[in-house]
């Protein structure tokens, strides 16, 4: 899948190594087979420095370098950024450390429709996560 939006929202997240912007939305190889030179969907991207952007890229196995650079979970920081997006949040940082702390959510939660947040209301409440 892409989505120009959300890369763009990945890429205004600081790098989840070193915390510079601006970030390039990176895809996360291992998330999705490789299927024909495709690249895996945008849905599997984190912010990334260009500087650890290339070297990433140079690693050789990916994983092993999350783990060596202290993220250990970096499909969990995917997936909290795309939930983001999805439910039209106001645009948070998101670090490692906080996705690994954070309970898991339910994607297809939804607040009962008499207690449906307005834009108003979202700007009066501290970020989540």
């Amino acid at each position: 899948m892409r989505d120009k939006a959300h890369l763009a929202f990945v890429g205004s997240q600081p790098c989840l190594i070193c915390g510079r912007r601006p970030a390039h939305a990176h895809h996360l190889k291992f998330a999705q087979p490789a299927a024909m030179a495709m690249k895996v969907s945008d849905e599997f991207t984190v912010p990334l420095c260009a500087i650890h952007h290339d070297e990433v890229h140079r690693s050789g196995d990916e994983r092993a370098w999350w783990a060596r650079n202290g993220v250990i979970e970096p499909l969990k920081v995917a997936d909290r950024l795309w939930t983001q997006t999805r439910q039209r949040m106001p645009a948070v940082a998101v670090d490692a450390a906080s996705v690994a702390d954070a309970p898991e959510a339910d994607p297809g939660a939804r607040p009962p429709a008499d207690e449906t947040p307005t834009p108003t209301d979202q700007a009066d409440r501290p970020a989540a996560g």
